[in-house]
């Protein structure tokens, strides 16, 4: 590294910086500061005195006695307002010193000016600070920084300046002077704008002294002024180290460093230097000569606390780079002089032989550590070739992150007893076990050992530690409260004890580098939660925009699904490469959503025949985590139908990791029957969602073991939605399960009241005719006594062909004496063609099928099912007495011959339960199309019917 400074001067500035990064450094402002907007210095103030008094009544070396004895001679009002004259009260405003000041942003700032200059200059940078001029001030503070002017102010007429005002000032002010005492104890102190004679800094550290004496913490005078090693060493004495910064080596850096500043013509004299110097001391690279010293410092910044910054390096690396992202992969774009340096260094120029080795070394570490937050280019240059970083990885142990989203449950077990065993070791590997346990859904035990964590990690001072497990802790608690209330061993203090913590109070506290602090503010009031939200609603709607703007030809050129996949990628690698428990709140939930859609949005746009639209072929596999982990079936119902029923295109890396998972699991199912280490209602949630994805895919792999794990875990207590039985039945038309899977399958859904009810007939209808199929019997049918327990005579129907035939008899007659109404009857005879229907059934029942108040039209449906028994001769015995039905029933005769049935009778929503070559016929006629074309328009959920008019149309 080239020194462009002495050492002690540069260790003096970076202490300075480490300090303003961790929210420690206050600033001591003098008369200099002021000065340098057109105050008088305190010399002039002193003369002003000596010139209207008689020469007897002041001292020449002693400026507090002038000034008591001026107050003596004019009385307080009239010393005031000279005061005031003098020192151009109201008359100045604040300039680049104070901006300077304000830019390195203090934790607070501490004056002997009674000027209203600070405050100016914190209102016009934005700044919040406190001001406390008294005693009665400091109180009211309620944890903000401040401006605290010790000496007090003109506002408040309570200046400290005369030789009594300096004897009674612990008297006048003793809050402040306590204050202050604090400050040097705790803080990093820097004055500025004093000058080696100045009686105000004399006092101060006197009064430091006399209290503290050498338990001061570190404390710097800021001059311009090169001083002999006595002066240093007096000064040493005092615990202050002297910033000597003279004004040509301050220009020199300014200009090899190239640091901006401002319009400097308004600037004179020492304000000038001063200026510089403060320039510096908040700008000063000491990697400026060496981007790989600096991305060294960077990247090993808490390394043992962060394993994952992501484009949160930008923050870490606390420069003036900017980050792009490009198809994925982000980029940093660094100044001309790093530039330069970084090409420099790929190619190992100039590099000394025996050197080569060494700096190559630092070179892969550096890629390395890039690679593993996602940065891929540096000013658009490659890093790193994949195959570098496949090496990197298989270098590395499978993460438990890894494991989890490819359900590898045996090597998660493996890992969880290894976790369990290991002693702490205070850093973010500790952070494993309970992030671990929170994804198997044991929240109560990751709860317990945040709770445990955080106080052992602030003990070892590991700060951003303590704040991620108080963060998880927060967010395990809802979850563990209601394991803890299921064990009655929760109270209402553990719920006391998790929400009285402030977060925002907390992070604002902790001693850690303002770069850093920034990044976890983002997670303390959800800002990182609601600025994915926010950016991934834009951007979704935006992309559905493209994808409507395609479909009528038109076009939409942008990077709204490149930007979407890349927030979605930072916010959840982030989040999950550091054990942080995002996932837990609404904000993140919504996230997902709408980031699932946008992707669907994506792919399904038309493509132009130029290809030049911003969008994806097809889904990556990468969005897997997204589609089975994040995203509850719900949820991923409603996002799959922006497809509108077309198949949607995915990778085949989407389809292969579809398929392990369910490998995986089938794995674990034969393993560890009925003793699972996941949550099974994680893992049915799982399940569901590819079985969603299974069924809406192109071309999808073939899962024979898909029926083995629904087998294994959908005996559940939990609500199984209705479209993911559909999804399930359509894979099962494409791929036929075995008997012996069909019974397993049948055994787990009889376990269960909720696969009782009527809509799931049709999957249990489909099973037990691959069961009959195959030659095999439903043994653990339960007895008549125990069927009135179902919760729908259609379910229990279903069950009909794969019973023994002692079970058929008292199925059928259970369904004969219990079916509550004629749909229910038919349904139930298509599923099964078991002969529940009888002529005297339908003579009972179908009078009343217009009372059914379940369905839009019952007595259409029910004559529509009628009919389906119609024309099957196996149902001879109950011809007469359909037909007989149909004399009293319009829409029963019109079913049983559309064609025939006058025209002028017909009403349009009985189109809706004619066939596709029944209804051709009577779209011929101009009436009924006219009729069926209104109907369609105003009745949005008559579908059947407006695909086939649809159809007919383009014929």
């Amino acid at each position: 590294m080239i020194i462009t400074m002495d050492n002690m001067t540069l260790s003096h500035i970076l202490q300075i910086q480490e300090a303003m990064r961790q929210n420690r450094l206050v600033v001591f402002v003098g008369a200099g500061a002021s000065a340098s907007s057109g105050v008088p210095t305190w010399a002039k103030l002193i003369q002003s005195f000596q010139s209207e008094l008689p020469q007897e009544m002041y001292d020449e070396g002693d400026a507090l006695k002038t000034a008591e004895a001026y107050r003596e001679l004019r009385g307080d009002v009239e010393y005031l307002a000279h005061v005031k004259k003098v020192l151009k009260y109201g008359e100045v405003t604040c300039g680049l010193v104070h901006e300077a000041i304000m830019e390195m942003d203090p934790c607070h700032i501490v004056t002997t000016n009674y000027d209203d200059l600070l405050e100016q200059a914190a209102m016009h940078n934005n700044k919040q600070y406190y001001v406390v001029a008294k005693d009665e001030d400091l109180p009211l503070n309620k944890g903000e920084k401040m401006i605290v002017k010790m000496h007090g102010d003109f506002a408040n007429n309570n200046i400290v300046l005369t030789e009594n005002d300096y004897y009674d000032y612990r008297r006048n002010f003793p809050l402040i002077n306590s204050f202050l005492m604090s400050l040097f104890a705790t803080k990093v102190v820097l004055f500025i704008g004093f000058s080696f004679s100045d009686i105000n800094l004399k006092f101060i550290l006197r009064e430091v002294a006399s209290v503290l004496g050498s338990k001061m913490q570190r404390v710097y005078m800021l001059t311009d002024e090169k001083k002999d090693p006595l002066a240093y060493s007096y000064y040493n004495s005092k615990s202050v180290q002297l910033l000597t910064m003279p004004e040509d080596e301050s220009i020199r850096i300014i200009k090899e460093q190239a640091i901006e500043c401002k319009d400097e013509e308004a600037l004179v004299g020492k304000s000038k230097a001063l200026y510089h110097a403060l320039r510096i001391i908040h700008n000063y690279d000491a990697h400026y000569n060496s981007i790989l010293e600096k991305a060294e410092s960077a990247l090993s910044l808490y390394q043992d606390q962060i394993r994952y910054w992501g484009k949160n390096l930008s923050q870490v690396f606390n420069v003036t780079s900017s980050w792009l992202y490009l198809d994925g992969d982000s980029i940093i774009l660094t100044s001309e002089n790093y530039k330069k340096q970084f090409e420099e260094l790929c190619a190992l120029k100039t590099v000394n032989p025996t050197q080569y080795e060494e700096l190559k070394g630092r070179i892969e570490w550096v890629r390395k550590k890039l690679a593993e937050n996602g940065i891929r280019y540096i000013n658009k240059k490659v890093l790193y070739t994949e195959q570098q970083v496949e090496k990197w990885i298989t270098e590395q142990q499978n993460d438990i992150t890894d494991l989890f989203y490819q359900l590898m449950i045996t090597d998660i077990e493996k890992r969880l007893r290894i976790l369990s065993q290991r002693s702490l070791s205070y850093s973010i590997n500790d952070l494993a076990l309970p992030f671990l346990q929170y994804r198997l859904g044991m929240y109560k035990e990751a709860y317990l050992a945040y709770k445990m964590l955080a106080p052992e990690m602030w003990k070892r001072r590991k700060y951003l530690l303590y704040f991620i497990c108080l963060y998880n802790m927060r967010a395990s608690f809802g979850r563990a409260y209601m394991q803890m209330s299921q064990r009655k061993d929760a109270s209402i203090r553990e719920w006391d004890y998790v929400y009285k913590y402030n977060f925002k109070e907390i992070l604002a506290e902790l001693p850690i580098e303002k770069n850093i602090k920034s990044v976890l503010d983002k997670l303390v009031d959800g800002v990182l939660l609601k600025n994915l939200l926010i950016k991934s609603s834009g951007l979704k709607d935006k992309l559905s925009d493209q994808k409507k703007s395609a479909e009528k030809g038109g076009l939409s050129i942008n990077g709204n699904i490149s930007q979407l996949m890349y927030e979605y990628e930072q916010a959840f690698d982030f989040c999950n490469e550091n054990y942080i428990l995002i996932d837990a709140f609404e904000d993140m939930k919504d996230a997902y959503v709408k980031i699932g859609e946008g992707l669907i949005c994506s792919v399904t746009t038309p493509s132009d025949k130029n290809q030049l639209q911003s969008k994806i072929e097809k889904l990556p596999a990468t969005s897997i985590e997204l589609y089975v982990f994040q995203i509850e079936p719900s949820n991923l119902i409603k996002i799959l139908r922006i497809a509108e029923g077309k198949k949607i295109p995915v990778e085949d890396d989407f389809k292969q990791r579809l398929y392990d998972l369910v490998k995986n699991l089938a794995l674990d199912s034969t393993k560890n029957h009925r003793e699972h280490l996941l949550d099974r209602s994680l893992v049915l949630d799982y399940i569901s969602n590819i079985i969603l994805l299974q069924q809406m895919i192109v071309d999808p792999i073939e899962m024979p073991d898909l029926y083995k794990v629904v087998a294994e875990y959908w005996d559940t207590k939990n609500y199984i939605e209705g479209t993911v039985k559909n999804a399930l039945l359509r894979i099962m038309e494409k791929q036929k399960p075995s008997p012996t899977d069909s019974l397993a399958m049948l055994t787990s859904i009889s376990r269960t009241s909720s696969y009782r009810e009527n809509e799931d007939a049709n999957l249990v209808g489909v099973l037990a005719n691959h069961i009959y199929e195959g030659g095999l019997v439903y043994k653990d049918f339960p007895g008549p006594e125990y069927l009135s327990q179902y919760q729908g005579v259609e379910c229990v129907a279903s069950y009909y062909n794969a019973l023994s035939d002692e079970n058929k008899h008292v199925l059928k007659e259970y369904v004969r004496n219990n079916v509550g109404d004629i749909i229910t009857l038919l349904k139930s005879e298509i599923h099964t063609e078991a002969h529940f229907v009888t002529s005297a059934l339908i003579e009972k029942m179908f009078p009343m099928a217009k009372k059914i108040k379940c369905y839009t039209h019952p007595e259409e449906y029910a004559s529509y099912l009628m009919v389906r028994l119609l024309n099957k001769e196996e149902y001879g015995d109950i011809h007469d007495v359909i037909k007989k039905q149909a004399e009293q029933s319009e829409v029963l005769q019109f079913l049983c011959n559309p064609e025939d049935f006058p025209k002028e009778k017909i009403r349009v929503h009985w189109l809706e339960f004619v066939t596709k070559e029944q209804l051709k016929k009577l779209y011929e006629n101009k009436e009924i199309r006219k009729k069926a074309i209104i109907y369609c328009d105003t009745h949005k959920w008559a579908t059947y019917l407006v695909d086939k008019l649809l159809e007919f149309e383009k014929e």
